[in-house]
């Protein structure tokens, strides 16, 4: 299955870009109150690194302003080459 959508995932030679062969919807239940979970603290550094990241995000059109009530922080997860990967805890 993964295989067969294969042109929707970027490569570590390519930059993440976007495909308009998925469409991806959002539905919560009526009368759902918003989450909104608190900041986590950053090292200054990784706060540093995740401002540029966002920047580039931005630039890129990945992501978008949103004035949301719902919101998640975002976590910094060290890969194996060292650098960083972002992600998000829903929980």
């Amino acid at each position: 299955m993964i295989h067969s959508q294969r042109s929707i995932f970027s490569t570590p030679k390519q930059r993440v870009g976007k495909t308009k062969e998925q469409e991806f919807k959002i539905v919560t239940v009526p009368g759902a109150r918003p989450v909104r979970q608190k900041l986590r603290p950053l090292h200054p550094a990784r706060e540093e690194e995740l401002k540029k990241q966002v920047y580039t995000w931005l630039e890129d059109d990945i992501i978008k302003a949103s004035e949301s009530h719902w919101a998640s922080p975002l976590v910094p997860v060290k890969k194996k080459d060292g650098t960083t990967r972002w992600t998000v805890d829903y929980c």
